[in-house]
């Protein structure tokens, strides 16, 4: 369908409406299945609704798209009660109903390899504390063996010669000593090696919480100032519902560090619609517009024609000489040039399962998000590195009385400030696409998500209290698996709450445009806008020289020094018990205790 490029830009869904000659809600419900984030039937039709809506404000009712609108508004609130649209959902239902079978099964395999460590533990001590008292019976028995062996020797020299008595007196006290420091090697060797060090925040085996966790939760919510959390239009306040819920988790989620994500069903069940609403739409940021002059090259670049698509790229992409002001241009260029190497190959890269995440992130996303910041005064660290705001939040625990500097949270790429700690953002990786709903994706999406609040907690130090600055704070997380990418956002809309918004997925085709690569290359740009504006946010000088002035008198200058607000400081993020290492294991439960 030929709609207007605003037109386009307004929708949440442009690749649906680009492809589909005669939309219906039942393609575009097989269109969302796809993306793999499906929500429930309202939430879905209402979009569908709004999609038709947005359309209806570009034309009128005249015109033929406007004419057609009206035609779908119609067919829409009749395919509702469709057999078909209903008949999908059944199915959706079902899918559902297996995949919580399937997770069942799961929890039930895990509670038995528990149950089966639990074992091997146990035959593990009993084997050790055999074997320690056969090595006991061994040693008393070689033992009393030289002893006889000695006191007969020493009982012929006696009858040869008394200086020889004392001789031998010599020698066996030297043979003792030596005897006694064997045993005290024997001894050490046997001691369990030194705990090792390992990251504050790993999650035991099972992945429960513990009551000291629970413990640091609690001691958390309580240091909160209630003057400044967030109270809600209802007059509920989000810190305590979180809290609340979060207290009687067995497992740990974002709410532990007082997040909110924007597809987490589970909090959104806390709260009535009117709240989630206000929640999400209190002190947004406004997504960053791509300039006009990179939309309509991404455009000219989106054919699927392979030879048409080789003549385009290589042509020159300006009318002027080349100036920094052109990078994102040549970035564009430059992308679209790398991927046509790809799209050039016979097979489809998407298809082959036998590509690794590694392969992904060296010919695909490198090339794709990396060069755009490299313009900026931002490093992108790549291949697990560690996040310094991590570290930092875990090496100034009070409570950390370890000798050894704990390391932060390992990220597939960190967004950092050149010459600088100050990090705005962080990349996760994966394998393969296993849906919104898969293991990895949700693993990943809490790792990022605590990352990201770390680098908020040490960005707002950087602001030394200025609450106006802090709340228009934002930075980024990037999730790519195999060829899927979605990109996200964190900022602090209200009280201690840290908010995620989440951009819909996209698909980097292994066909040539199929679907249009514009759509991930804009939402990197968007990403980029971001930590641009960030940027300039940090770089702002704002600091007063109102204190310079003296006041009239001393009560008056107290007054002004007393009445400044304290600021609004993050709690830390939640952390995570060690786990002991096998030699604590035996040294805590072996034989001797």
């Amino acid at each position: 369908m030929d709609l207007l490029p605003e037109c386009l830009q307004a929708l949440r869904y442009p690749a649906y409406w680009k492809n589909n000659v005669e939309p219906s809600l039942r393609k575009f419900l097989n269109f969302r299945l796809h993306a793999g984030d499906l929500e429930d039937s309202d939430t879905e039709h209402y979009r569908f609704q709004r999609e038709l809506d947005t359309i209806k404000n570009f034309y009128t009712e005249t015109s033929e798209i406007g004419q057609k609108v009206l035609k779908w508004q119609r067919y829409f609130k009749e395919d509702k009660k469709s057999k078909s649209v209903k008949l999908f959902w059944n199915l959706q239902d079902v899918l559902m109903e297996s995949e919580i079978i399937d997770e069942k099964a799961r929890l039930q395999w895990k509670e038995g390899m528990v149950e089966f460590e639990g074992i091997g533990l146990q035959h593990l001590k009993e084997a050790s504390s055999a074997v320690q008292e056969k090595q006991i019976l061994v040693y008393k028995q070689n033992t009393s063996n030289e002893r006889n062996y000695e006191q007969s020797i020493l009982k012929k020299r006696r009858e040869t010669s008394s200086p020889m008595i004392l001789r031998e007196q010599k020698r066996k006290c030297y043979t003792e000593k030596e005897t006694d420091s064997d045993s005290n090697s024997d001894l050490k060797s046997a001691r369990p090696k030194r705990k090792s060090t390992k990251s504050a925040d790993v999650i035991d085996d099972d992945g429960k919480i513990t009551d000291e966790q629970i413990g640091h939760f609690d001691h958390t919510f309580q240091d909160l100032d209630a003057n400044k959390m967030w109270i809600l239009k209802s007059g509920r306040v989000v810190e305590k519902v979180i809290y609340e819920y979060a207290r009687g988790l067995k497992y740990e989620s974002y709410l532990h560090s007082f997040i909110i994500s924007d597809i987490d069903k589970e909090t959104r069940s806390l709260f009535r619609n009117e709240e989630w609403e206000e929640i999400f739409s209190s002190n947004c940021k406004a997504i960053p517009k791509v300039d006009e002059s990179i939309i309509n090259l991404m455009v000219k670049y989106s054919t699927t024609d392979l030879s048409l698509f080789r003549d385009v790229i290589f042509e020159p992409f300006l009318d002027t000489s080349y100036s920094k002001q052109y990078f994102d241009l040549n970035y564009v260029n430059f992308a679209y040039r790398a991927m046509h190497i790809l799209w050039e190959k016979d097979r489809d890269f998407a298809l082959d399962q036998s590509k690794l995440e590694g392969w992904y992130e060296h010919n695909i996303w490198s090339h794709l998000i990396d060069p755009v910041f490299h313009d900026l005064e931002i490093e992108l660290v790549r291949g697990e590195g560690m996040s310094l705001s991590s570290s930092d939040r875990k090496n100034d625990d009070e409570q950390n009385n370890e000798d050894r500097k704990k390391i932060g949270r390992k990220g597939d790429g960190i967004f950092r400030m050149s010459k600088d700690r100050l990090e705005l953002g962080a990349i996760e990786t994966g394998k393969k696409w296993e849906g919104a709903n898969g293991r990895k994706y949700i693993t990943d999406s809490l790792k990022l998500s605590k990352m990201l609040r770390d680098m908020l907690v040490r960005l707002i130090m950087k602001f030394e209290g200025n609450e106006q600055k802090m709340r228009l704070l934002q930075i980024v997380g990037i999730l790519h698996s195999g060829n899927r990418f979605q990109l996200l956002t964190m900022d602090i809309p209200k009280g201690y709450i840290c908010r995620i918004k989440r951009l819909d997925f996209l698909e980097v085709a292994g066909r040539i445009n199929d679907p249009p690569l514009a759509f991930v290359l804009k939402d990197i740009l968007r990403a980029k806008a971001i930590i641009m504006r960030t940027l300039e946010l940090l770089q702002e000088k704002t600091t007063s020289l109102n204190g310079l002035y003296d006041f009239d008198s001393e009560e008056d200058e107290r007054s002004n020094r007393c009445t400044t607000a304290p600021p609004v400081i993050l709690p830390p993020t939640f952390r995570t018990p060690k786990t002991d290492d096998i030699g604590t294991v035996l040294q805590n439960h072996g034989p001797d205790r």
